[in-house]
Order: C-alpha cells, then structure tokens, then sequence
C-alpha cells in the first residue's frame, strides 16, 4: 500500500532530482535577492546605530577611574542601563520578529 503523496507512481518527489534523475539546480529569485540585501543593509545600520550609542558612551565614562573596584555584575548592570546597553536591547528586541518573519 501506497502512502505517498506525489503521485500514483510511488516514487518520493523530495529526493532531490528532477524526473530525468539529473539533480535539481539551485535558482536564487530576485525576491530572496532582494530580501537577502535588505536584511543585510537593515542589519549594518542597525550595527551603526549601536556603535555609535555606545561610541558616546566612552567617551563619557572614559574619565572615571571608580570602574576598577565595581564588580563584573555591576559592570553588566549599568553597561545595560547606559545608552550602548539600551541600543543593543531595542535592537535585539526588534530583530526577533524581524528574522522570524524572514522564515514565514
């Protein structure tokens, strides 16, 4: 008994070969073209956006010498409270549907 779907000659369609038996060539279509190259430029901006927030923050904290005695938690702490950490969270909060609507 027969459980495929493709058809009433029993041979699985997904086996990678056309019906020739040759193999099946990779076509790239504008459209994944066109939303590879969008990612890719919404992605570098986004890395500009986060270089520059945290830029600005360097050249702030860069005078304080009080860094050596805090502990590496609270160091994570307020690198996620200053305007770098915050940046990187929106980011990274509006990436997540962003790729997933990429799968869809």
């Amino acid at each position: 008994h027969d459980h495929s779907e493709g058809g009433s000659n029993g041979k699985n369609d997904d086996d990678g070969s056309n019906k020739d038996g040759e193999p099946k060539k990779f076509v790239l279509t504008s459209a994944a073209v066109l939303n590879l190259a969008a990612d890719s430029l919404h992605n570098f901006t986004d890395g500009i956006a986060i270089g520059a927030s945290f830029a600005g923050v360097a050249s702030t904290s860069a005078s304080s010498n009080t860094t050596l005695a805090i502990s590496k938690m609270s160091q994570i702490k307020e690198l996620l409270k200053s305007r770098g950490g915050l940046a990187s969270l929106a980011v990274l909060f509006h990436e997540i549907p962003h790729e997933l609507g990429d799968y869809a």
